[in-house]
């Protein structure tokens, strides 16, 4: 009985060890209160998704405006193309945004930035 007390006690130290270090006991709580307790849902269910393009204009590419902007012309009349062939529930085609370095960005574009961290 002993060895299964430590056995347990051990374990428990380990997870918090684990949720403490990668930020988890933030959200892990909630988590399973939604997978063990909440009430299921009802009916329709809306699923949503989030495609996020992390886009870098310079990538291999240092001092070319040229082609950056060619890039991105390109996805601006080719982009709608392919979304107006997709609808959702509630008949709206995918929207896209570009996520890139602020350190990159010329202008051209209103992007959403990346902060690049040293």
């Amino acid at each position: 009985m002993l060895v299964l007390m430590l056995f347990f006690i051990t374990f428990l130290a380990a997870l918090v060890f684990v949720l403490k270090k990668k930020n988890m006991h933030i959200w892990f709580g909630r988590y399973l209160y939604g997978i063990f307790i909440r009430p299921k849902p009802k009916g329709l269910k809306h699923i949503m998704f989030c495609f996020v393009d992390h886009y870098e204009p310079q990538w291999k590419n240092k001092d070319n405006i040229a082609l950056e902007r060619s890039r991105v012309d390109r996805w601006y009349v080719d982009y709608p193309k392919v979304a107006e062939k997709h609808l959702d529930a509630d008949g709206c085609h995918p929207k896209h945004t570009f996520f890139y370095p602020e350190e990159e960005w010329s202008g051209y574009t209103n992007p959403d930035t990346q902060f690049h961290i040293k």
